[in-house]
């Protein structure tokens, strides 16, 4: 099964919710890059979908201690975002209380960018 959110959907989410605007341009399936502007300064990222390991995601990015920084600010002790070395961050999908319910019922397959919007490859349990 498959279910897809349009890069937009995702812009006006994070607009709403936060107040900020972020630039989403698919760089290949699996890689992704994320743009902030900061004052007059842009900033962007490349996150890619290493592999998805039963409810858990392993995430690439370029970022540095950007990245690293912004993980340790998020993080407030949830643990819902797991730093394993400079470059690599894992994301515990089951530690997500909005979507524990759903996990129970069905699994991530796969993460897959697409033009327009991220493709997410899910099987019933």
């Amino acid at each position: 099964m498959k279910a897809v959110v349009s890069y937009q959907e995702i812009k006006d989410f994070v607009r709403n919710k936060w107040n900020k605007e972020v630039g989403i341009s698919p760089i290949s399936s699996n890689t992704v890059c994320l743009s902030y502007k900061i004052l007059i300064k842009k900033i962007s990222i490349e996150i890619t979908v290493d592999k998805i390991e039963n409810d858990d995601v392993i995430l690439l990015h370029n970022g540095g201690t950007i990245v690293n920084t912004a993980i340790n600010l998020l993080n407030n002790d949830s643990g819902i975002i797991e730093q394993l070395d400079n470059n690599q961050i894992v994301v515990h999908l089951a530690k997500i209380k909005k979507i524990q319910k759903a996990l129970q019922n069905i699994e991530l397959k796969s993460i897959v960018f697409e033009n327009e919007m991220v493709g997410i490859g899910i099987n019933l349990r």
